[in-house]
């Protein structure tokens, strides 16, 4: 397998044309400053081509959204989570182990 010779990094697609029969996509790249031009570059391909990505970037799409239902289904069982946003129960958890850690430091220190 040829190694890719350069990367070229988007901040997202402008424009989507099928002209000739090919398709265009139109690739934005946003300037950091006023001072900065803004480019854009674009991809010619033939609809075979483009089908082929388009199914490649569906696949990735379901798998990363069936990851994540897996991963909540997990931490669902994990911590009994019913739904409820894991950050609150975390944050939760937090600062009732920080009242914990006050209450011992301060029998530990009685102790003394």
């Amino acid at each position: 397998m040829k190694r890719v010779q350069e990367e070229l990094f988007a901040d997202g697609t402008g424009r989507l044309h099928f002209l000739g029969n090919m398709f265009r996509i139109e690739l934005k790249i946003h300037a950091l400053s006023d001072e900065e031009t803004k480019e854009e570059y674009r991809i010619i391909m033939p609809p075979k081509g483009f089908l082929n990505m388009f199914q490649m970037m569906e696949r990735i799409v379901k798998n990363n959204i069936n990851t994540k239902k897996k991963e909540g289904e997990k931490e669902k069982k994990i911590t009994g989570n019913k739904g409820k946003s894991t950050k609150k129960n975390t944050e939760k958890s937090v600062v009732k182990q920080h009242k914990t850690n006050k209450k011992t430091n301060k029998k530990n220190s009685q102790q003394k």
